[in-house]
Order: C-alpha cells, then sequence, then structure tokens
C-alpha cells in the first residue's frame, strides 16, 4: 500500500514536490561532497563555506520576496521563530551532521536522515495531537527496521578479509 500511494502522487506532483525532491538529492549530494571534503577542512571552516554557499543561494532566491515584504509588520516573536529557524535545525543539525560524517563516514550516517520524519511524527503526535495514517505507520516501522537491520553486523565485516588465495609454487624435482 506505501508503495502504491507514491504511483498515485506522481501524478498530481506539483512544484513544491519537485523542489522538496530536488532538495533530497541535493542533500544526498552534500553528503557526498562533504565526506571527502571532512578531511581537508576543521569542521568550523567546512561549515562557514557550507552556510555561505547555501545561504547566498537563499537569498538569491528571496531576494525579491524580501524587498517586497513590509518589515514593518514583522512582529518580535517572528523574529524569534526564525532565530530559533536559523540556529537550531539550520545551524546546530548541519554541525551535528557533519561531525557525524567526519566521525562514521557517509555510509554509516546517511541512514539515520531517515529517522528525521519519523520523530517529527512521533512529536507531532504527542504535542499537536496529531493522527497517523496506517501507511504512515507501515513506513514508519520500515524506517526503524532498516535502520535496525543497518546497525546489524554482516558476516563480511565480523569475519574479516578473506585470506589471500595461495599462489601454487612450481614443483620442484629433487635428484636422487
Amino acid at each position: 500500500m506505501v508503495f502504491l500511494q507514491v504511483w498515485n502522487a506522481v501524478g498530481t506532483a506539483t512544484w513544491g514536490d519537485l523542489l522538496s525532491l530536488g532538495a533530497a538529492a541535493a542533500f544526498g549530494a552534500y553528503g557526498v561532497i562533504n565526506q571527502p571534503l571532512s578531511k581537508r577542512y576543521p569542521p568550523r571552516e567546512l561549515m562557514a563555506y557550507t552556510l555561505a554557499i547555501g545561504g547566498g543561494l537563499i537569498v538569491l532566491v528571496g531576494l525579491p520576496a524580501a524587498v517586497r515584504q513590509d518589515w514593518g509588520a514583522v512582529t518580535a516573536s517572528d523574529w524569534l521563530i526564525m532565530l530559533y529557524a536559523v540556529v537550531g535545525p539550520v545551524y546546530l543539525a548541519y554541525a551535528l551532521w557533519n561531525w557525524a560524517i567526519h566521525r562514521r563516514g557517509i555510509a554509516r550516517t546517511t541512514p539515520y536522515g531517515f529517522a528525521v520524519p519519523v520523530v517529527a511524527a512521533v512529536l507531532a503526535v504527542i504535542f499537536l495531537g496529531e493522527t497517523l495514517h496506517p501507511e504512515q505507520i507501515v513506513g514508519g516501522l520500515m524506517v526503524v527496521s532498516g535502520l535496525v537491520v543497518t546497525r546489524m553486523p554482516s558476516r563480511r565485516r565480523t569475519a574479516g578479509p578473506a585470506p589471500a588465495p595461495a599462489l601454487a609454487e612450481p614443483a620442484v624435482e629433487q635428484a636422487s
């Protein structure tokens, strides 16, 4: 059922859906590009470059709306929300993500990114009184199951490397 819902959604995709898909692809590329850079640059420097590039692109895209914005209507509460959005999900989350990629590598870190919507759904149920549909619960269970599987030791890793095949040495005839 979860997979069938995807096919129904493809025909009704909006620009926002495509933007979300592009954001997911960009985030995946970010992780792959970030791993070798994390070995070359200190975490704070890498974070500064990342935020400068991403922030510059956001400014370019948001500039027309910023010019039209009625800045007098922006309340102190709005500014606090903006500060939280920048510091929490952007700065702290990316700093933690960069640290994890540097320490454990992209292959060990990436699966935990899939837990974000599951945790968000649980928090929405607890704090906002949201209700989940059966396919959302199945999807969440699939994500958690996938995380469990990625943490299980594989036989290849625990058994160690396979021994190199021995090269046959030519038989030496002994003189009698």
